[in-house]
């Protein structure tokens, strides 16, 4: 990226993820007049967001001149004006923090492959969290129909049937919502829901990413080196960590109004990242959910017998 450096910067949650949790720990997270400093920084400028249409704004005339600017040198990205994170819904956490320390216009963005990229997106003095803007103007929102809309998908007739209606509405198999100024909120994809044993439907949730090492030092009351691989697998496997963990996923449930059959009651802390070449991501970098089901199948199986041994847990996803 820094031999790059950008001027706009267009790309997917995942890395907008890293750039969290790196600055996170590089500045609020610091200790001493640095973290003091960079705490109030990115407070301020999310009061200034949260003003009125007109007001609000993630610049400020002296915080740019002496912290933003390293802040962004420190990525490679002093000269980026614009990002735009698409492909999946960004954290609105990491959506705020980011807009506070870049300072530069960060909005998210909805289309697909069928819609030649872009349906709709964030307009620059839109602060708003979790909306990815109006509709663009080449296209239409509901289902989606326009002159980006594709034609067919090559030699697959009884896909097209499916994807496309025969006035060229499209079926985005998106879940979405319109807020009273006509933003539309993506909450999932029809696919990720899930049904329980007992009827009821569940759409999985993204959870915030974090910074593994420190915090499982802290719950095990002893160090817990960040390079060392091993050291990192077995911190994950201790059921006091694997606990904490839970009971993180627990809090974001009642922050998100969860029923209880939402609740997620069991995990596995993997070290190993997902990747592409490991065939558990696509070339965008969302997850595969049916050959991740597969390879951790054993673990998974494991984690229900798990569940099932505690009286208190009853839901149970088909995956």
């Amino acid at each position: 990226m820094k031999l790059l450096n950008p001027t706009a910067l267009m790309s997917v949650p995942r890395l907008f993820n890293k750039f969290n949790s790196a600055l996170r720990t590089a500045t609020i997270e610091a200790e001493g007049v640095k973290g003091a400093l960079s705490r109030h920084v990115i407070e301020t400028k999310k009061a200034n967001m949260k003003k009125p249409a007109g007001a609000a704004s993630n610049t400020h005339i002296l915080y740019d001149r002496i912290w933003t600017p390293k802040v962004r040198a420190a990525l490679g990205l002093q000269r980026c004006h614009t990002m735009l994170s698409g492909s999946a819904m960004l954290d609105p956490d990491v959506h705020e923090f980011l807009r506070a320390a870049f300072g530069n216009s960060f909005g998210q963005g909805y289309g697909l492959t069928e819609s030649y990229a872009v349906a709709t997106f964030q307009l620059r003095q839109d602060f708003s969290l979790g909306s990815v803007g109006p509709p663009a103007p080449v296209s239409r929102f509901a289902w989606s129909r326009g002159p980006c809309i594709f034609r067919e998908y090559h030699k697959n007739e009884e896909e097209t049937k499916k994807a496309l209606e025969a006035d060229g509405w499209f079926h985005t198999g998106d879940i979405a919502e319109i807020d009273s100024l006509g933003r539309i909120k993506i909450i999932d994809r029809k696919k990720n829901v899930l049904k329980l044993s007992q009827g009821d439907l569940v759409a999985i949730f993204g959870v915030d990413p974090v910074a593994f090492a420190p915090w499982a030092s802290n719950i095990l009351k002893k160090p817990v080196d960040p390079t060392n691989a091993e050291g990192l697998k077995a911190a994950g496997a201790e059921p006091a960590v694997r606990k904490a963990f839970l009971k993180i996923l627990d809090d974001i449930g009642k922050r998100h109004k969860f029923n209880s059959f939402e609740k997620v009651r069991g995990c596995l802390l993997l070290v190993d990242p997902f990747t592409v070449e490991n065939e558990l991501l696509t070339p965008t970098l969302k997850l595969k959910r049916a050959p991740a089901a597969k390879a951790f199948k054993a673990e998974i199986a494991r984690m229900y017998q798990e569940i099932e041994a505690d009286p208190a847990s009853t839901a149970k996803a088909k995956l």
